[in-house]
């Protein structure tokens, strides 16, 4: 028995849920739901008529996705299917495809920033703590007012006590008692409730208060997740810092257990508290945002342009699960988010030693020549420091003599001059800008798109006033690649492009790589065919295999039409 039925019969039943958390722990369980929602209870229809669209949480286990998958088309029938992030379908309902989604349902609460439709996997934040813990917790402190609530039936009941009754304050430093919340708006009273089985119970402030409180301090109930404006926060913080404004002025909630009262303002005030001072933040709650991923999706799906973007039953019977993450997970995938995760942990460890073994190594290089370079470098001091063609025919000058002046953080030239370790600085600027853009990127950039992104980097820094030129990036770029960080410099015809991931590109891959520069960023299996001379076995493997190492992006366009494979890092 599932849906309506169950709850109606709740006190006779012992209820399960086949989700915990957001995602699916009992396929048996969650199947009859999906065949009731099909029933004469429901939509009476047919399975095999109608498209289905699911949605799931960030971060969704391939194999559940998967599986998923699996049931819809052998069990099911379905014509097609296509799976979507939650938070990108209530972004939708607001109009909007560039936001922050805080999601909090029954079991997960996530914050997904979206740029131009695409969730940016990288900065999703979640936690398990959410409606269903709130529930419980409510349970408790009922339970220490002589209210007790035992069976899965009665844990119903709890819910919907919740959902009608419960609020939170503005500020979590308010002290408050049973009756009263100190600069509220007067006194509290008790409330009274009348339960499915007609006895009216009295329910005081405390519990109302409290049992939602955990959202913001899960501290409250042993656990060490972060409170959903840390979440929100952590999730910002994470992406391009060109983003930032953008998602503090488009924060979108949705799910039911924001709708408590007083949760927006209780977020604002949170916010403001952690968050930038200069910034103005926006909060959107819409009404309807208990349903807004149901709205989302039925504006989605009734788009013409969303056609060519099921998986339909046609190409799951020729490729298999393989089609499935190709068309629901496109960019960044899971592979990519762990070999990210090892690239963060390299340049951490590099910005602690890099310092301490290359520079003073290199320091030593140039100590016989101090006299004499010190004598020259004071008369020129100025020149050194902004001029890079100054600057590049000293570093010549100090070549002939196996000495480089400027690659030292503890030297007289430091002190004196002010210059600095201008590669080292080169070399942390562009390790942050490559990790910041790789979930646009695909890990491929052009020197030049660096270059100006490191320009306005190092305007919007004080400390970084020197001159540079395209030269001193290569160059930063060259000594980094002896450390192993995993960003190298690809010779694409008269240019350079910068790999950013650290998957090895082989000769095909890189031949396709040129092409794609010379093409404004994007080919086809046409182009390789007709432009290289390649058989087509040769040409797709070449791009399917840069698409599963998440380097390119796919665009089918359809009626018969051929796939289109863009290099998000090489489009202008």
């Amino acid at each position: 028995m599932a849906g309506r039925r169950a709850e109606e019969h709740r006190g006779l039943l012992s209820i399960k849920y086949p989700m915990e958390h957001g995602i699916v722990t009992d396929w048996n369980e969650m199947e009859k739901i999906w065949h009731y929602i099909y029933s004469k209870e429901q939509l009476q229809t047919f399975s095999e008529e109608h498209p289905v669209l699911l949605t799931e949480a960030p971060i969704n286990p391939r194999q559940n996705r998967e599986r998923t998958a699996e049931i819809f088309f052998e069990t099911f029938n379905v014509p097609a299917l296509f799976i979507s992030i939650q938070a990108v379908l209530s972004l939708y309902a607001t109009g909007r495809t560039t936001g922050i989604v805080l999601d909090s349902g029954d079991g997960v609460t996530q914050a997904v920033p979206i740029y131009e439709g695409f969730a940016l996997p990288l900065s999703i934040t979640r936690s398990d703590v959410a409606g269903r813990d709130v529930t419980r917790h409510l349970k408790l402190l009922l339970r220490k007012e002589g209210l007790i609530f035992n069976t899965t039936a009665e844990f119903e009941v709890v819910k919907t006590i919740k959902e009608k009754i419960c609020f939170l304050t503005s500020n979590q430093q308010r002290t408050y008692d049973d009756r009263t919340v100190p600069g509220g708006t007067g006194e509290l009273e008790n409330t009274s409730y009348v339960l499915p089985d007609g006895r009216t119970v009295e329910i005081g402030v405390l519990p109302r208060l409290k049992a939602p409180e955990i959202l913001f301090r899960p501290s409250i109930i042993g656990h060490e997740f972060e409170g959903v404006h840390e979440i929100l926060i952590s999730s910002i913080e994470k992406a391009d810092i060109d983003l930032r404004k953008i998602f503090y002025q488009n924060i979108v909630l949705s799910g039911g257990s924001t709708l408590f009262k007083g949760f927006g303002d209780r977020l604002l005030n949170e916010v403001r508290k952690i968050g930038p001072k200069d910034l103005k933040i926006r909060i959107s709650a819409p009404q309807e945002r208990l349903y807004s991923t149901w709205i989302g999706g039925s504006i989605l799906a009734s788009l013409e342009s969303f056609k060519r973007m099921w998986i339909s039953r046609k190409e799951y019977d020729e490729e298999g699960l393989r089609i499935v993450q190709k068309k629901t997970r496109r960019g960044l995938g899971v592979g990519a988010i762990h070999r990210q995760q090892k690239i963060d942990a390299k340049y951490q460890e590099m910005s602690a030693t890099i310092a301490k073994e290359q520079l003073e190594k290199l320091s030593q290089q140039f100590e016989a020549f101090r006299d004499k370079l010190q004598d020259f470098a004071v008369s020129h001091k100025k020149d050194i420091k902004k001029n890079a063609n100054f600057r590049r025919a000293f570093q010549k000058m100090c070549s002939n003599i196996g000495v480089d002046p400027l690659y030292s953080s503890t030297n007289f030239f430091t002190k004196m001059l002010g210059v600095g370790d201008i590669y080292y600085e080169l070399a942390v600027q562009i390790t942050e800008i490559c990790v910041a853009l790789n979930h646009r990127t695909g890990g491929m950039m052009e020197i030049d798109e660096l270059y100006k992104r490191l320009m306005k980097t190092r305007s919007a820094t004080s400390k970084s006033d020197a001159d540079i030129v395209e030269e001193d990036v290569v160059k930063a770029i060259e000594k980094m690649s002896t450390l192993g960080t995993g960003i190298q410099l690809v010779k694409c015809r008269n240019t350079y492009v910068v790999q950013s991931l650290s998957s090895e590109l082989n000769m095909d891959q890189n031949e396709v790589v040129k092409l794609a520069q010379e093409n404004n960023g994007h080919v086809t299996v046409k182009d390789l065919i007709e432009r290289l001379g390649w058989q087509r076995n040769r040409s797709e493997k070449a791009l399917n295999d840069l698409t599963m190492d998440a380097i390119v992006w796919l665009d089918e366009p359809g009626s018969g039409r051929s796939t289109i494979y863009w290099f998000p890092g090489l489009h202008k």
